[in-house]
């Protein structure tokens, strides 16, 4: 699994492949452009925590630090995150 992909599913977030293949300035081009048309303070400010823990962790470094209980519990509710019934839309949190 690539550092990208970890870190975005321990949010429970699933990315599309439509960025895969693509060469690192060219997506770091794209993010700047996002960044730069979102203008609500409270999502910058999500993203930039998101990015700052991406920036920092290492792939598997928390996961080791877990108990077993712990990674199958996170594995259950990474996979229950893929049906719509399980989530809660932003309005509601």
């Amino acid at each position: 699994m690539n550092h990208r992909k970890s870190v975005f599913c321990f949010f429970g977030l699933t990315l599309s492949n439509k960025f895969k293949d693509m060469a690192t300035t060219e997506l770091k081009s794209y993010l700047h452009k996002l960044i730069d048309n979102i203008n609500d303070d409270g999502v910058l400010s999500e993203f930039y925590e998101i990015l700052e823990l991406a920036n920092q962790t290492r792939e598997g470094l928390l996961w080791g630090k877990l108990s077993n209980d712990e990674q199958q519990e996170l594995l259950a509710i990474e996979k229950e995150s893929h049906f719509p019934e399980n989530l809660i839309p932003h309005s509601n949190i």
